[in-house]
């Protein structure tokens, strides 16, 4: 705005700079293969069975085992639009991603079985809905609602003690990718870079950051 109005004569404000942001030490949540085991069981037995609570029972089982089998961003999953999931060939296409970068994530067939068949139940409740996963209200969900409804299922299976938040599943998916491949010697780097991509990552020092 500011550009637009000295383009005009409007205005001697200049555009101020950004500041730099501060460097974190954020330590994600190390998952144990029983924490998870807990987690999906609770939410696969989610209670309700008023509409808006049925819709949840069906999002949230497979919401979070895409984000845990694919290691996409909380908000790629969120935003993801129906036409953007091709589950024939079982990818997705990432258009609303961190930044500007498209890419896209092959998914396992699993996970395509499983969107396939949340995608047939929830054509029930939700007929030519616009996003794969759609709030009762008809829109995408919100960062409020993933972060919360993580947080009240992570605590009914292990309890209030832990910190972990669903952006941890994305950090656990880099790592247990990465630790499987340290007797594979020279394909090591080409599997990073896949890695990589798949992760919409610019370069690899930030799959890498995951890592360390």
């Amino acid at each position: 705005f500011i550009l637009f109005l000295q383009k005009r004569g409007l205005t001697d404000i200049s555009i101020p700079e950004l500041l730099k942001p501060e460097p974190r030490n954020y330590i994600p949540y190390a998952f144990t293969t029983e924490t998870l085991q807990r987690f999906f069981a609770v939410c696969d037995n989610l209670p309700g069975n008023r509409p808006d609570q049925l819709i949840k029972k069906m999002v949230c089982p497979v919401l979070f085992r895409l984000l845990y089998s694919s290691g996409i961003r909380t908000t790629e999953a969120r935003l993801l639009q129906r036409k953007d999931v091709d589950l024939e060939h079982g990818v997705l296409d990432i258009q609303k991603s961190k930044g500007y970068d498209q890419h896209y994530v092959a998914l396992h067939e699993t996970m395509t079985s499983l969107l396939k068949r949340y995608d047939r139940a929830i054509e029930q409740l939700q007929p030519n809905r616009s996003w794969f996963f759609e709030s009762p209200n008809g829109d995408g969900y919100t960062y409020q609602w993933l972060y919360c409804t993580f947080r009240k299922i992570w605590d009914k299976a292990n309890g209030c003690g832990s910190k972990a938040v669903a952006y941890d599943l994305r950090h656990n998916y880099a790592i247990e990718n990465i630790n499987r491949w340290k007797e594979d010697g020279f394909e090591f780097s080409n599997k990073l870079f896949y890695l990589s991509k798949s992760m919409g990552h610019r370069k690899i020092a930030s799959t890498l950051y995951y890592y360390s």
